[in-house]
C-alpha cells in the first residue's frame, strides 16, 4: 500500500472538497458573512439571483432546514462553517465507498471509472443507455435517459451534465442499502456534488489514478494483510489531519467540533490483532479448548502456567462468567466505544467469523448473525460512525453477496447530543428528561455516559403512539429513537470491549469536559484515555475483557496513581505490550494491553518490551517483527502492589520487589526535592572561570547572604555522570537571589523566575538529571550548591558521608 499516495490524495481533497462547497454555498447565497433569504417566484425559486426550478428548490428547502437545524446551536458564521465541513466528508466518504464497491464488483457498473483500461470515462457515462434499457439501476430508465440528454443539449458540457445525474442517481440508489453513507434525506447534497467531474484534474479522475486499484481489493479472510481494511482508515485518517494538527498546535482548549481530529488516531493492523485475538478469542478458547482458533491468531500470547479460576467467589459471582463450555457465538459481544472508522470492529468480525464457521453455521448466514448478535461500534464522530458502518458491511458483503439487498441493522451509531426541544407534547418528561438531560454534552464526552435507568419497551411505544397522531414531530421522534438506541449500547454489557481511545491531556480539557471527567471520572482527570480505562471496565461483563491502546504514562506517574489501583485491586492485568516510540510515528510512546474483569491475585501477566533504549523510535512493521522476537516477563500484576505508587514495572525482579515490600520507605528518611528555575539563564548563569567573587561552602542561604558574594555553585542537571560531576556552572544569588526573585514580575513579564524549596539550597544532597535519554546515575553534591529545577535533588534527614 502506497501510504504516502493515500496521504497526499486524502489532504488534498479536503481542501478541495471544502473549497467547491464553499463556492456553490455562495451560489445559494449561504456565505458565513450573510445568509440571504429566498423568494418565490413563478416557476420556482429566486435564491442569490437565481432561479431555481421546482425540483432545485426544493432541495435548497431541504439544506435550508439543515442550515437552520445548525443555528440552533451555533451562531450563523459557525453553522455555514460546520455545514460546509459536513458537506464535504459526505461526499469524500462516498466516493470511496463508490471507489472500493466498484473495484470489488459490489455494484453492476463502474461509476467512478472505467473497465477498460485504454478508456477514460466511467463505464456508467458510456453505458447508460444499456443500463436504462435493462433498468439495472434503480431511478434511471429510457424516459428519464432521454429527458436528461435532452436538457444536456442545452448545458456547455453535455457529457458532465449528464455524468452528474448518473451519479446521483446511482447514490439514491444505495440509500437502501447504506443509509448512512447515502442518507435519502439529505438530498441536498445534490447541490453540492463537486463540478467538472470529467476533467483530467478533477477529484474522480485523481482518485483511480493516484491511488493503485490493488489497494482497494478486498483480500479474503485468511488473508494476513488486510490492506482493504486500512485504506479506508487510512483515507480518514489523512483527510483529519491538516485539522488536527492545527487543533493541537493551537495549544488551547478543544471545542466540541474539534475533539475527534484532535483525539483520533488510526490502529496499526498488528496491535488490533494482539488486542482483538488475545481477549476475543482467548475468551472462546478457554470455554472451547478443542477449538482450532488458535491456528488463526499468531498474535495470541500463551500463558506460562494455566489460568487461575474464573474469579474470586464473592459478588462477581452472582453476576456469573460468559458461561464457560456452554458459550455459544451469538454471545460474543464486542463493543468499541470509541469506534473510529471500525478497525477493530472488521477484524473482529474476521474471528467471529472463524468461530462459527468451526460451529458448523453456514458461510451465507455468518454475515446478518455477527452484524445483528456481536459487533457495537460508538463513536461522537459522523463520519468516522460513516465508514465504520461501511467496512463492516463490506467485509460480510465479501461472503454473503446478497447481504446488501436487505443488510441487516447495524449496531454501530453515533452518539448524539439532545436539546430540550426534543421533548415533545406528548411524552412523560418523568420518562425522558433524565435521559435527555444525560446526552445534552454528548458531543464532548460522547461514550463516557452512563445513562439513567429507562424502561425501553415502555418509551418505544410512546413513540409509537405520537407518531400515529401527530406524523408532523417525525424528524425529532427519529432522532428521540435515536437516543434511545445509544442509550441501550451504551448501558449494555459486553464480554469484549476493544478501544484505541481519544487522547487529550486535562490542558485541553474544554469547561464542558473537565466538569464532567471532574464529576464522574476523577481518577482519569489527568489523561481522557484514562477515562476510557474506567467506562471501559464499566462496559465490560464480569470475566469479560479489556483491550486497549494507549500512552503509556498510566503506567507510571502519580497523577493515574488511583486508575493503576482500580486496575489492579478489582480486575486482573493479562497481558501488556510497552511498545515504545513508533507507532503513531514520533510519538510519546505506547503500550497495547487486555485486562480480565474479574479479581485475580495469584494470576500471571504476560508482558513484552518491544525497545531496548528508552527514546528510540522504530517503525510499525519493525515493532510488528519484535513482538514475535522480544523475550516475555511473566508477572503477577498482584506484586505490583508492593511498589510505591503501584507502578506497573513488569520487568523488576523478586529481589527488587522484596525491598520495596520490607524496606523502609524513602520517604521516612528523605526528601526529593525540585529547585530553582531562573526564566532566563543566559542572564543569571555563568561557567565558573567566566566570573570572580564566587562563593564556596556555605552550609545555608543565610551564610551566602551575608557573604556578600554573588556567585554560588549551581547544580544545573546535566549529561549523564556516575557518582560525582556536573558543577561547572555558577548562578546570581547575590542578596538571596533579589535579581531572580523579581525577574518577570515587573512590567507584566510572560516569564517569571520561580525559586523553589529555598530552604534546601547549599544543603548536601543527591542529584540526578531530570531529562535524559541515557540511564538513571546519581551524583553527589557537597554543600554550598543551589540546585535547579533540572538537577532533581533529594536531602536527607540525617547528614551523610561519601
Amino acid at each position: 500500500m502506497n501510504r504516502n499516495a493515500i496521504k497526499t490524495f486524502a489532504t488534498w481533497a479536503r481542501t478541495y472538497l471544502r473549497e467547491q462547497v464553499t463556492v456553490r454555498a455562495k451560489f445559494y447565497g449561504i456565505t458565513k458573512e450573510e445568509i440571504e433569504d429566498a423568494t418565490e417566484v413563478s416557476g420556482g425559486l429566486l435564491v442569490a439571483g437565481q432561479t431555481l426550478d421546482a425540483e432545485d428548490a426544493k432541495l435548497y428547502k431541504s439544506l435550508r432546514k439543515e442550515l437552520d437545524n445548525l443555528q440552533q446551536t451555533n451562531k450563523p458564521a459557525v453553522a455555514v462553517e460546520r455545514l460546509i465541513d459536513e458537506v464535504a466528508y459526505t461526499w469524500f466518504n462516498r466516493l470511496i465507498a463508490l471507489r472500493y464497491l466498484e473495484v470489488n464488483g459490489y455494484i453492476n457498473t463502474r461509476v467512478l471509472s472505467s473497465s477498460d483500461p485504454s478508456l477514460v470515462d466511467p463505464d456508467i457515462l458510456r453505458e447508460a443507455g444499456d443500463i436504462a434499457d435493462l433498468e439495472e439501476l434503480p431511478g434511471l430508465d429510457l424516459n428519464i435517459l432521454a429527458q436528461w440528454r435532452s436538457e444536456a443539449n442545452n448545458s456547455p458540457n453535455p457529457d458532465e451534465f449528464l455524468y452528474q445525474r448518473l451519479l446521483l442517481v446511482q447514490c439514491s440508489a444505495l440509500g437502501e442499502s447504506l443509509p448512512f453513507l447515502f442518507n435519502p434525506n439529505q438530498k441536498y447534497m445534490g447541490l453540492f456534488l463537486p463540478g467538472t467531474l470529467l476533467n483530467k484534474d478533477s477529484i474522480l479522475r485523481r482518485l483511480v489514478q493516484d491511488i493503485p486499484e490493488t489497494d482497494w481489493l478486498a483480500k479474503g479472510l485468511e488473508a494476513e494483510d488486510q490492506q482493504d481494511v486500512e485504506i479506508i482508515g487510512w483515507l480518514y485518517q489523512f483527510y483529519i489531519s491538516e485539522k488536527k494538527d492545527e487543533v493541537i498546535s493551537a495549544k488551547s482548549q478543544v471545542k466540541a467540533e474539534d475533539i475527534p481530529a484532535a483525539t483520533q488516531l488510526f490502529t496499526p493492523h498488528w496491535i488490533v490483532r494482539y488486542m482483538v485475538e488475545n481477549s476475543l478469542g482467548r475468551l472462546w478458547l478457554e470455554a472451547h479448548p478443542q477449538s482450532g482458533l488458535r491456528e488463526v491468531m499468531p498474535y495470541y500470547l500463551e500463558q506460562e502456567i494455566p489460568p487461575s479460576p474464573p474469579y474470586e467467589r464473592g459478588e462477581q459471582e452472582k453476576i456469573g462468567d460468559l458461561g464457560g463450555s456452554n458459550l455459544q457465538p451469538q454471545d460474543l459481544t464486542v463493543c468499541d466505544p470509541a469506534c473510529g472508522s471500525g478497525h477493530i470492529l472488521v477484524y473482529a468480525f474476521t474471528l467471529l467469523f472463524h468461530i462459527y464457521k468451526e460451529q458448523g453455521y453456514l458461510d451465507r448466514d455468518i454475515p446478518a448473525l455477527i452484524l445483528t448478535h456481536n459487533l457495537y461500534g460508538l463513536d461522537i464522530d459522523e463520519r468516522a460512525v460513516q465508514l465504520a458502518s461501511f467496512a463492516v458491511l463490506m467485509k460480510a458483503r465479501g461472503i454473503n453477496k446478497r447481504i446488501l439487498r436487505k443488510p441487516p441493522k447495524l449496531n454501530i451509531t453515533m452518539v448524539r447530543r439532545t436539546t430540550q426541544q426534543m421533548l415533545l407534547p406528548g411524552l412523560n418528561p418523568d420518562d425522558w428528561q433524565g435521559l435527555i438531560d444525560a446526552f445534552k454534552d454528548a458531543d464532548n464526552v460522547g461514550s463516557l455516559i452512563t445513562p439513567p435507568q429507562f424502561d425501553l419497551e415502555r418509551l418505544q411505544g410512546q413513540l409509537d403512539q405520537l407518531q400515529g397522531e401527530s406524523p408532523a414531530f417525525g424528524e425529532l421522534i427519529s432522532s428521540l429513537r435515536g437516543l434511545l438506541f445509544q442509550a441501550e449500547l451504551l448501558r449494555k454489557q459486553y464480554q469484549v470491549v476493544v478501544a484505541n481511545p481519544p487522547y487529550m491531556g486535562n490542558k485541553s480539557f474544554n469547561p464542558t469536559v473537565k466538569s464532567f471527567v471532574s464529576e464522574k471520572y476523577k481518577a482519569g482527570k489527568a489523561e481522557l484515555y484514562a477515562c476510557y480505562i474506567l467506562r471501559n471496565l464499566e462496559l465490560c461483563a464480569a470475566n469479560g475483557s479489556v483491550a486497549m491502546l494507549t500512552i503509556p504514562n498510566w503506567m507510571f506517574l502519580s497523577s493515574f496513581e488511583d486508575v493503576r489501583k482500580r486496575v489492579l485491586n478489582h480486575a486482573f492485568l493479562e497481558s501488556l505490550i510497552h511498545n515504545g516510540r513508533g507507532v503513531f510515528g514520533s510519538d510519546f510512546g505506547s503500550c497495547t494491553f487486555v485486562i480480565r474483569n474479574r479479581v485475580d491475585k495469584e494470576g500471571t501477566g504476560v508482558f513484552k518490551r518491544l525497545f531496548e533504549k528508552q527514546g528510540s523510535v522504530a517503525s510499525n512493521k519493525e515493532l510488528a517483527e519484535r513482538f514475535f522476537d522480544s523475550d516475555i516477563f511473566y508477572t503477577k500484576p498482584a506484586d505490583f502492589e508492593k511498589i510505591p505508587g503501584s507502578a506497573i514495572a513488569y520487568w523488576v525482579s523478586e529481589k527488587i520487589l522484596d525491598v520495596f515490600d520490607k524496606s523502609e520507605p524513602l520517604e521516612n528518611i528523605a526528601s526529593p526535592k525540585q529547585g530553582l528555575a531562573t526564566a532566563n539563564n543566559d542572564r543569571f548563569l555563568r561557567l565558573w572561570f567566566e566570573v570572580n567573587n564566587i562563593g564556596f561552602g556555605y552550609s545555608n542561604g543565610q551564610e551566602a547572604e551575608l557573604s556578600k558574594n554573588k556567585w554560588f555553585p549551581y547544580n544545573k542537571g546535566g549529561d549523564f555522570r556516575k557518582w560525582y560531576g556536573n558543577q561547572e556552572f555558577v548562578v546570581n544569588w547575590k542578596d538571596d537571589g533579589a535579581a531572580i526573585r523579581n525577574f518577570g514580575t515587573e512590567n507584566g513579564g510572560k516569564q517569571k523566575s520561580r525559586p523553589q524549596n529555598t530552604n534546601f539550597y547549599f544543603q548536601e544532597s543527591l542529584s540526578w538529571s531530570k531529562v535524559t535519554s541515557s540511564i538513571f546515575s546519581l551524583r553527589y553534591f557537597p554543600k554550598g550548591f543551589i540546585f535547579a529545577d533540572a538537577g532533581m535533588s533529594i536531602f536527607f534527614k540525617n547528614s551523610f558521608l561519601i
